[in-house]
């Protein structure tokens, strides 16, 4: 039987996916991030998570984001931000609640990474009726709570 190999690449790619979603199912951080050391591309497999209908899963993938400000060079991490920091923005066409909580997790890892997003991010909270204002408030008091460590 020939198999192409796009064929065989998706195969694998759906077997990441799935152990992904295993690991964060566990909360297991500590299996992922020995595989996003060894692969730190899948970060942006992350992403696809803070949109997943199951709140724990999505909180879960939040979380990982901490280990992804642990482990990712500086300009990649920025770059990560700015992805997401468009994600917030509703002409993205995204507009992804969740990923406040995962700012608040790089945020609460490496504060220098996120510091000078914080202006922006702080855009999100002023607007009392805006969807994002809880998630934002809350990133906040996380990342509050790692510079006081």
């Amino acid at each position: 039987m020939n198999v192409c190999p796009a064929t065989i690449n998706i195969w694998n790619i759906m077997a990441r996916n799935a152990e992904i979603e295993k690991l964060l199912r566990n909360e297991d951080y500590d299996s992922l991030e020995k595989m996003l050391t060894e692969k730190p591309q899948l970060v942006r497999r992350l992403i696809g998570y803070l949109y997943d209908p199951d709140e724990s899963l999505r909180t879960s993938a939040a979380r990982s984001f901490g280990i992804a400000a642990k482990i990712l060079p500086m300009d990649k991490l920025k770059d990560l931000i700015r992805r997401m920091m468009w994600m917030l923005n509703d002409e993205s066409g995204s507009s992804c609640w969740h990923v406040p909580y995962a700012l608040g997790e790089i945020g609460y890892t490496n504060y220098e990474a996120i510091k000078d997003f914080l202006g922006c991010l702080e855009h999100y909270t002023k607007d009392p009726d805006h969807t994002l204002s809880k998630g934002v408030k809350d990133a906040f008091a996380r990342i509050e709570e790692g510079e006081k460590q």
